[in-house]
């Protein structure tokens, strides 16, 4: 059994952009908006299901989502667009910036990030974290299958797990990429019991009861959420055998040597 441990104290801020970007600091965090739901799942372990999801439990909950999407999306691309159309990126971050200062306090908001960061914990009154995990090996394969690997793999599943134990430290809710694949309404019930709770306090459990009428429109709206395509992107097949050895029991000895402790505390196979 391997020795893996993180340290929450290492989970800090993301750092501020440096100014040679050109990308204007974002406001203070702490804006006063009324909730911040954080759809902060570990990639290819289906986070983007996980945010349609917790979309679709504020929908069902009649909350207008003020905001949404990747948290800071113009940084993804920064370094390109610095070079090829800096004045787009600085047009991307100042509108980023301006629609959070027009936030007002009843305001509710969803973002998707892989990356932590304490800023986005603490730029509402209140927050709620939502995470999601997948065994390596397969968070491996997926992502190999969609882009490749231009790291080595153990580097990229420490990285992948650290962020993943950042966000789950202060998260209300994992949920596991089996359960989102199949038990995909009891997770449902569980966001809108959770966001309920958080919105209009704990009557809302008492409170909230559905008519069949009322439950078969959820079920309507949760088929819609996972028949998306747009939350499901294709594997290049020739792709991903290019990479079968991420399957081989070799690697899967090397993971398990180095993550056994994480595997065993999800039940995971350890080799």
């Amino acid at each position: 059994m391997d020795a893996w441990r993180h340290n929450v104290s290492t989970c800090k801020d993301r750092r501020t952009p440096n100014a040679s970007l050109g990308i204007p600091p974002l406001p203070p965090t702490e804006l006063g908006c009324r909730l911040v739901v954080i759809a902060a799942g570990m990639a290819r372990s289906g986070s983007t299901l996980q945010e349609r999801l917790l979309e679709a439990a504020l929908t069902w909950l009649r909350v207008r989502v003020h905001m949404k999407g990747y948290w800071e999306l113009y940084r993804h691309n920064s370094r390109i667009l610095l070079k090829s159309n800096p004045e787009q990126l600085q047009s991307m971050a100042s509108s980023f910036a301006k629609r959070l200062n027009n936030l007002t306090s009843n305001a509710v908001v969803l973002f998707k990030s892989h990356e932590y960061d304490g800023r986005l914990v603490r730029l509402c009154r209140k927050h709620l974290v939502f995470t999601s995990h997948r065994h390596p090996i397969e968070v491996l394969i997926s992502r190999a299958s969609l882009w490749g690997l231009n790291k080595e793999p153990l580097v990229v599943l420490r990285r992948t797990l650290s962020r993943h134990a950042c966000w789950k430290a202060v998260a209300v809710e994992d949920t596991s990429n089996e359960e989102l694949r199949s038990h995909l309404v009891a997770v449902f019930d569980r966001y809108v019991s959770i966001l309920g709770v958080a919105l209009y306090g704990s009557a809302f459990v008492d409170s909230h009861s559905e008519s069949a009428s009322g439950i078969a429109s959820k079920q309507v709206l949760v088929h819609g959420v996972r028949g998306n395509p747009s939350a499901m992107v294709r594997a290049n097949k020739g792709r991903m055998r290019s990479f079968s050895w991420l399957n081989s029991s070799r690697f899967r000895q090397s993971v398990s040597c180095h993550f056994g402790t994480w595997l065993a505390g999800y039940n995971y196979t350890v080799h």
